[in-house]
């Protein structure tokens, strides 16, 4: 005698093999169904922590809330971009975006203060910084 799960074909056939397959299916249908909601797309931008990631992909500032008094923000972030990679504060002002006399001036004042060299080299004053 046939039991378990191939009892369904034994008396239907195919009718039995497609109502026994329909009726399995019901089942994860029925799962689908009572499962918890998906959540929404503020709840999963809460729950991947995205300034975070944002950040880390250089998105974000990240400027540190304490600075030496002889660097200012902006030339922080400027002074980051060298160390990055842009050799040149053309370079530079086209990543971030900002005009290129500004980059100029703020290059020239990094430079002054001992955090760049003439070359647009990163010292070791700088690298203590931005580590």
């Amino acid at each position: 005698m046939l039991t378990g799960t191939y009892a369904p074909l034994i008396p239907g056939g195919i009718t039995g093999l497609v109502i026994f397959t329909v009726m399995r299916r019901m089942g994860s249908v029925t799962r689908a169904v009572t499962a918890p909601s998906m959540p929404s797309s503020s709840e999963m931008m809460r729950m991947m922590n995205v300034p975070t990631m944002m950040q880390g992909m250089g998105f974000s500032s990240g400027v540190p809330e304490t600075l030496p008094a002889d660097i200012t923000k902006s030339q922080f972030v400027i002074l980051r971009s060298y160390r990055q990679g842009y050799k040149s504060p053309r370079d530079v002002s086209k990543a971030l975006s900002m005009d290129r006399k500004e980059v100029d001036s703020q290059t020239s004042a990094l430079a002054s203060n001992g955090y760049i060299t003439k070359d647009n080299k990163l010292t070791s004053k700088a690298l203590e910084l931005l580590s």
